[in-house]
C-alpha cells in the first residue's frame, strides 16, 4: 500500500511535467474541454450500489497496475521522493518504528 501511494505521487508529477511540456509545445495556447459536461447517473439505489462497485474495482485496479507500471521507474521515483515529497518519507519512517 505504501509503495502504491509513493507510485501513484510519482505518476501524478510525471503527468504534469507532460502537461507543461505539451501545453509550452502549443505556444500557450491550450482548450480547456469538457468544462460543460455534466456526469448524471439517475436511479434506484440498485443502479448506485452497482455504479459504486464498479468505480471501487476501476480505482482499485488503477491502484494495482499503477503500482507494477513504477517500477520500472524506479530509478527517477527515488530521487523524487527525497526531493519533493519528503513528508511521505517520513511517513514512511514513523509507519515503520
Amino acid at each position: 500500500m505504501l509503495w502504491g501511494g509513493a507510485a501513484a505521487l510519482n505518476k501524478t508529477h510525471v503527468d504534469q511535467e507532460a502537461n507543461a511540456i505539451a501545453a509550452q509545445m502549443e505556444d500557450g495556447h491550450s482548450e480547456d474541454e469538457g468544462n460543460d459536461m455534466h456526469l448524471r447517473i439517475r436511479g434506484g439505489r440498485g443502479r448506485d450500489l452497482a455504479a459504486a462497485i464498479v468505480v471501487m474495482v476501476a480505482g482499485l485496479w488503477m491502484f494495482i497496475s499503477n503500482s507494477i507500471v513504477q517500477l520500472g521507474h524506479l530509478p527517477s521515483l527515488i530521487p523524487y521522493m527525497f526531493t519533493q515529497r519528503m513528508g511521505y518519507l517520513i511517513f514512511l519512517c514513523a509507519y515503520w518504528g
